[in-house]
């Protein structure tokens, strides 16, 4: 859970994933939903290659 939350806010600050956002929707907001995104096994995928030069290791 703490690798979560903390990928999540550092996949919050990424421009490439500034698209999920909704308008002026603040990092925190953007964050909350990348983790819900990252709970799915089939949605994780797309997070792989920025998580691994985050330093995820799977």
């Amino acid at each position: 859970m703490a690798q979560l939350n903390m990928f999540g806010n550092q996949l919050s600050r990424l421009p490439e994933f500034s698209n999920l956002a909704n308008g002026n929707e603040s990092y925190d907001s953007l964050a909350a939903k990348i983790k819900e995104m990252l709970r799915d096994p089939i949605q994780q995928k797309h997070f792989l290659p920025p998580l691994k030069n985050l330093g995820f290791k799977a």
